[in-house]
């Protein structure tokens, strides 16, 4: 099952719920404000991700008031336990969503959000895309436009 930890009225987690409804993805949500992660679920998250750089927004003034609570200027200065406690508090400073599925894990919302999505459904999305490409290739051969040599596969 695929869980997506957000937090409500956020435009990334929105979007990024509406994408796997969209595409019929059977998931569950995780509203962090008022189901924090537990230490053991931001450290199993913490591992899969790419550092705690990824992990984090990289929104300064989103940071800043929460870091000089510890008296530090850097996220770097923290431990993994005062990193959790401010997690915990304020789980907006989270590049969110974070969406997992058995060991696989994405932060924020981008293309490589079609991981969480089944085979059948990235071969529809395939589909349509080229569709899409060989009508613009259409269009431009009908204007006796140059069609772009490799752009499409041609």
């Amino acid at each position: 099952m695929i869980t997506v930890y957000m937090i409500p009225n956020h435009p990334r987690c929105q979007k990024a719920i509406a994408s796997l409804q969209q595409e019929e993805v059977a998931f569950c949500v995780r509203n962090l404000l008022d189901h924090p992660l537990t230490y053991a679920e931001f450290l199993a998250i913490l591992q899969q991700a790419e550092g705690l750089n990824s992990l984090l927004s990289s929104n300064r003034r989103l940071l800043a008031p929460l870091l000089e609570e510890y008296g530090v200027d850097s996220i770097e200065d923290l431990s993994i336990s005062q990193v959790y406690e401010m997690v915990s508090r304020c789980p907006s400073v989270l590049r969110l969503p974070i969406t997992q599925k058995s060991g696989t894990i994405v932060v924020g919302f981008g293309h490589d959000y079609s991981t969480f999505l089944p085979r059948s459904k990235k071969l529809a999305i395939f589909s349509r895309y080229l569709q899409a490409c060989r009508r613009e290739e259409d269009k431009r051969l009908e204007a006796n436009l140059p069609v772009e040599a490799g752009r499409y596969g041609g």
